[in-house]
Formats: structure tokens, sequence, C-alpha cells
């Protein structure tokens, strides 16, 4: 028999008289002495390990996604326990369907114990010890939490890192020891809690950096001094010295740091705890959300941590209002001078044209003594030549109108337009093709979770109407009403998507004449399909002879974006489609 192995462990189940990663190797050589025992055939390539991720996470676990893509060069996967697949309860459902589906069994090292996902029993003694491992975790997220709120009562400190403070170790038997990454630190055993303390250096950077802004310095134009673009600002404010930034790096500082200590209430002493929280939400674990429970969240006063006399925040709160007055907003609030801000794009090549040296994308400013508008380096605009030297600026009209032109001779070209059209109807029907098999299993998916309903209401009669349980019920029936909506989404477009295949041709066409229209004149469309049209974006450079030039390469498939027919083609590799023999 084919086994593999999956080892699974979470930070918070380290234990700090071990070593790192001693947990998976204990549960690795575990799982492979029963292979051995058994008989069982594996290969190295079989070994799956995710070290220090928790089991609520699924969506952004590296082996155990591999693992699922693996199942068909295997017959069983060999762990110690069932939390080690996963410990939230609606996505372990995910990893019993697919091995179901792929004929794929489940052995348990410390149980002796083997599971077909494919019996009805063992359907249903999964879903249990799912159930458990679930709820374990979240009891152990609200005794955390609960222990976290006690200690920030008491004026402890319950975060990570603060710039302008050190956070002091204080240990059970009294001793203080300032915390540095690696060198100094109590171990957790021995740690009472922790306290922090103001740090002289980063206090003064706080300081300066509160005086320029109240100067009327902008956020971009301080984060540019502290990167050492203006050094008689430097020596002015900063007695010269560059400070390295909070969270350290080689991109330095940037306007958003600046922004972030600027209305840090941390500065004047005030401390808040529960403002936000962590859910999980699709298969991935501390998705942060604003708490809606004002309950939850606690405020204290602590004068000994203040670095910002209440004069200078004041005036650094005001200066924040009144730039914010300048827009125009609705009796309840709601900003309404820029309402698709973050919908639109104001310029046809922005996050498309890419920095070489950086790899960031070239942002639309103005500059220069007649400020026309140019493309430029984000990272050279906004935090200075000391963190990336390429100051390359591209008129903007130059810009749009070369790679508008560049598109309309690509389009136009007869071949190019033939062979678009034809690849575009074969994947569409490979489309087709497939639908029956996505039915399929979505069904299956479907009959395994009104088997969970119907074991969860059987447990709720065994037992009485637990909270848990009925929280759980409640999530696997809106899963249920979400899976049944798709699929009478999908069997309806299939009748549709008939009609769109034999009006492709036409719709081809139609989209070659009109390119040159809606890249000039349609920017917010025209910016969506060049993002389609070149993923990897356009570096900007100059050659030997000083000229700028765009190099990249693309995917045609973005061009029918514009008219939002069919959005997700595929098409060959390069900025040019390869043509068939």
């Amino acid at each position: 028999m084919r086994a593999a192995v999956y080892c699974r462990k979470s930070t918070s189940e380290s234990d700090a008289t071990q070593q790192e990663d001693k947990s998976v190797v204990v549960q690795k050589n575990d799982c492979l002495s029963y292979i051995n025992n058994k008989n069982w055939n594996i290969s190295l390539q079989h070994i799956y390990i995710d070290d220090a991720i928790s089991g609520g996470e699924f969506a952004n676990r590296p082996a155990y996604r591999d693992l699922l893509r693996s199942l068909s060069e295997f017959d069983i996967v060999v762990c110690t326990e069932n939390s080690r697949l996963g410990r939230q309860f609606l996505e372990s459902s995910e990893w019993l369907k697919e091995f179901a589906y792929n004929n794929v069994k489940v052995a348990y090292v410390r149980d002796n114990h083997i599971i077909d996902p494919r019996d009805n029993y063992d359907q249903l003694i999964t879903s249990f010890e799912n159930f458990a491992s679930a709820e374990y975790r979240h009891k152990c997220k609200i005794n955390t939490r609960a222990k976290m709120k006690s200690r920030f009562i008491q004026g402890q400190h319950c975060g990570g890192r603060v710039y302008g403070y050190f956070a002091v170790h204080i240990g059970k038997n009294g001793q203080r020891i300032k915390f540095i990454k690696g060198q100094n630190y109590i171990p957790s055993e021995e740690r009472s809690h922790v306290e922090l303390e103001i740090n002289d250096t980063e206090a003064s950077v706080i300081k300066n950096i509160f005086l320029m802004f109240s100067h009327d310095y902008s956020q971009t134009k301080i984060a540019k001094v502290l990167n050492r673009n203006d050094q008689a600002l430097l020596d002015k404010y900063f007695d010269g010295v560059s400070p390295p930034p909070p969270r350290g790096g080689k991109l330095g500082w940037s306007p958003s740091t600046v922004r972030s200590i600027l209305l840090n209430e941390r500065y004047i002493g005030k401390a808040v705890w529960g403002r936000y929280r962590n859910e999980d939400r699709h298969g991935q674990v501390r998705v942060r959300v604003k708490q809606s429970d004002s309950n939850e969240i606690i405020e204290y006063q602590n004068e000994s941590l203040r670095i910002i006399d209440q004069a200078t925040w004041k005036a650094v709160q005001k200066r924040f209002m009144s730039a914010s007055k300048q827009y125009l907003r609705a009796n309840n609030g709601t900003l309404l001078s820029r309402p698709h801000h973050k919908r639109q794009a104001r310029y046809l090549l922005s996050g498309v044209l890419r920095c070489p040296q950086c790899s960031n994308n070239f942002v639309a400013t103005r500059a220069g003594s007649n400020k026309k508008h140019v493309y430029m380096c984000a990272t050279h605009n906004k935090r200075g030549k000391s963190i990336c030297g390429h100051n390359v600026q591209v008129p903007q009209k130059l810009a749009d109108q070369s790679i508008v032109n560049e598109i309309k001779q690509l389009i136009r070209n007869s071949e190019h337009r033939n062979y678009l059209i034809k690849e575009t109807r074969r994947q569409f029907l490979q489309e087709q093709k497939n639908s029956p098999d996505k039915i399929v299993i979505m069904k299956k998916e479907l009959a395994s979770l009104e088997k969970q309903q119907h074991h969860l209401v059987n447990a709720i009669t065994d037992a009485g109407p637990l909270e848990s349980i009925i929280s759980r019920l409640k999530q696997v029936e809106q899963k249920i009403d979400q899976l049944q909506f798709t699929l009478s989404d999908i069997e309806k477009s299939s009748v549709t998507n008939i009609e769109t295949l034999n009006s492709l041709t036409e719709f081809s066409k139609q989209c070659a004449d009109d390119i040159t229209e809606l890249l000039t004149k349609h920017t917010t469309r025209a910016n969506q399909a060049l993002k389609k049209l070149l993923p990897n974006g356009l570096n900007v450079e100059r050659d030997k002879n000083d000229q700028i030039c765009f190099t990249g390469q693309g995917d045609m498939s973005g061009i029918y974006v514009l008219g939002g027919v069919f959005p997700q083609m595929a098409s060959p590799r390069g900025f040019e489609p390869l043509l068939s023999p």
C-alpha cells in the first residue's frame, strides 16, 4: 500500500522546554515507525509538514494544499491524530470529501485506527472528531482572550513591539530585563508579565516627526527627510542622523508609517484594548475585523508613558481634521467627494507600469516647473532617491498614446484576430465540457453537508440544545444554502452560454474595431483590461540612446474584458499570440 505522512504543529502548541521543531519531528518519526510496522511503501516526497501553522488555517497551509493535490499518488495518509488535519469544523469537511473522492484512507497512529472516508459510519465518527477538535480550539481562543483582557486591566502590555518603547520582561522573582530579540529576554515559564518603558532614542524621533508636521511639512516630505533626501532638514530636526524605520528593511520610511505615528494615541499615554478582533473566514485565521461590541473595548490613561504633550497632539489632530473637511460628506459622515476612489482608475497606466529597480508600480503625479502629469516610480516619489534611484519620468500623454498605438496595431492584424477567435471558442467549449463534472462534484459536496446536518440534528436530539452544536448547525445550513444557489446559477447559465458562443465571432470583430475608442475614452475599463493583458506589467527604463522604452510580456485575453463577455480566456505567452501553423 502506498502511504503518505502529514504532520502539523501550531505555535500555540509548542512547549517552551522543547526545541522549536521537536513536535513535528516526533510526529514524523511516529508515523514512519507505524508505516514500517505495516510494511507499507512511502516516498520522501510524500512527507508533508506544516510547522508553526494553526489548525484553523486552511487557505494558507502549503503542505496541506500539496497533500490534497497529490491524493492520486497514494492510498493512505498517516498522521498522529485527527486534529493534525485541522481544527475548523466546516473547513475540515474539505479533506474528508477529497479523500473520499480519491479513495484515500486515513490512519491515526495514536489510536491505531484506520478510517475509510467513503464509509457512512466512519464519516459520522470523523464529523464528531472534527467538531471536538474545533471546539477545543474555540475554547482556547476564549480563554486566551479572557486572560489578555485581565492583564490589560492590570496595566500590563498585551501586544507586540511598539515604536518608541521598550518591552520590559518582568520575572516571577521581580527581575526586570529590557527585551532585545534574540539577546535579552526572560523565558515564558519564568516570566510574570510584560510592561512598557519609554525608549528615549525612539521617543526623540517621534517628537521631531510631530514637530515637523506641526510646521506644515507633509507626511511624504517627512518620510523623505528621514530617508536622507534633504540633509538640511535632517540636520535641523534629527541632528543629521537618519533613524532606522520601525519595522526595519531596505525600503526605509514611508508616508503611511509617518501617518500611523501621528495618529497613535499611545504617544499621549492612552492605551486601548479590544478595538479589533480576529476571526476565521474562508479558511483563513486572524482575519482582523472591527469590534462591534463597545463593551469589549477598554481604555486607560498612563501619564508615565506619555511622549507627546497635549498641546502638540491637539495641533497635529487639528491639521488632520482641517484636511478632512476639504472633502464633501453626507449628513451621516459618508465621504462623497471621491465616491469611486477604490473602484475607478483616473489614469490609463496606473498599476501597469513597473519600476525595474524596486519592482514597485509607477504612479501618476505632477512634476517639473510646469507641473505636467507624468508617470514615475512610487517608491522614488514617496520615499526618495536614497531608497530607489530610478528617476525616470514619463509624460502621461506620451505613455498612454504609445501603448494605445501598439495595441491598436496588434489587434488590427487579421491573423492575430482570427487566432483569438479560434482560441476563445476552443476554451469556451472546453469550459462547457467540464461543467457537468463541476456539477457532479458540487452535488456530492451538498450531499455530504446534508449528512452532517442530519448528524448534528440527531446530536441535539440526544444531548439537548447545546449552544455550540446549534451554532455549528447554523453554519452548515448556511453553506448548504450557498451551494444550492451556486448549483442553480450554473445550471441556468449553461443555456445562455450557447447564445454567447454563437455571437462570439461577431463580438470579437466589434471588440477589435472599438479598442482605440475604449482605451482613450473609458479609462476605468481600459485600465482593468490592461492589467489582464499585461499581468506582470511593463518595465520602464531608458535604452542606450537615452530613449524611454517599455518591456514586458502580455496575455491577449485581457482584450475581451473591455466587452465584458469572456474575461477568462487563456492565451499563449508573449506580448503577441503564437499563431497556429
